[in-house]
């Protein structure tokens, strides 16, 4: 016979609950007459995985469209297969431009081979990092701490790459430091566990006269800049107590 129609209805169960049904109608011969033959098939299991899939579908949207990193999957090859929204709300280029662009693009032209390097060496590790800055459309670098690891997209075997934006950590950083290099007062960082200076500010040394080598890595016992040379034992001590101290006086040499 041939079928003339396929369709999806909903049968009326004696509970008052829809069954999802295919509905398959057939012309065939019976008695050498032409006869309409229907079949009904439950696809219950299947609307079921439909919807399972549209919600993962769903989910995998929501979790990529509202995360806060460029988001890139890529063939083998660097062609750009996938960018979330905050690829081009960050970098500025429209879906259609990223459609037709190579991961070496966000790069610039110096970087190239450091890139494709990585990008070879992809294969032989889960996952790697790449600390090179993104070029952003307009041409100014963003920086940006980037993992890509190799996976599976729509049954390819693809690289995927999230970026986070380093841009308000750099800024940060910017700022403390200009605001502790210049500050006038004096400034040091100091290791609790070995109590030896990791930096100190330009004040520090201008008014102990010291060189910045002469000091970072000592302990202010080496240097005998203090009159009491466990006194860092001791303020150690109120650190490890109280997590701060204040108004200490001390005599320094």
């Amino acid at each position: 016979g041939q079928n003339i129609e396929n369709s999806d209805r909903q049968f009326l169960k004696a509970d008052g609950t829809c069954l999802p049904i295919l509905k398959t109608v057939k012309q065939i011969i019976m008695n050498g007459k032409p006869k309409l033959m229907e079949c009904f098939i439950n696809v219950t299991e299947r609307k079921k995985a439909e919807e399972a899939l549209r919600e993962s579908e769903i989910n995998f949207r929501s979790f990529f469209e509202t995360i806060n990193d460029i988001i890139l999957v890529a063939a083998l090859d660097g062609r750009i297969v996938f960018a979330n929204n905050n690829t081009s709300t960050k970098l500025g280029y429209t879906s259609e431009e990223l459609n037709s662009m190579y991961l070496w693009d966000f790069h610039q032209s110096e970087h190239l081979h450091s890139v494709q390097d990585f990008l070879k060496n992809m294969s032989r590790e889960n996952s790697r990092t790449c600390p090179l800055p993104i070029v952003r459309k307009d041409g100014t670098l963003m920086p940006v701490e980037s993992r890509a690891w190799i996976g599976k997209w729509n049954g390819k075997e693809c690289m995927f790459g999230i970026s986070k934006d380093l841009s308000a950590e750099q800024e940060a950083k910017q700022r403390f430091e200009t605001l502790f290099r210049n500050n006038p007062a004096i400034m040091s960082l100091i290791k609790l566990s070995d109590r030896t200076f990791i930096d100190v500010n330009n004040a520090l040394l201008k008014i102990y006269g010291y060189k910045r080598e002469e000091v970072i890595g000592k302990t202010v016992s080496e240097l005998r800049i203090c009159k009491n040379d466990n006194i860092q034992d001791v303020i150690a001590n109120i650190l490890q107590q109280k997590r701060k101290i204040s108004d200490y006086e001390m005599q320094f040499l």
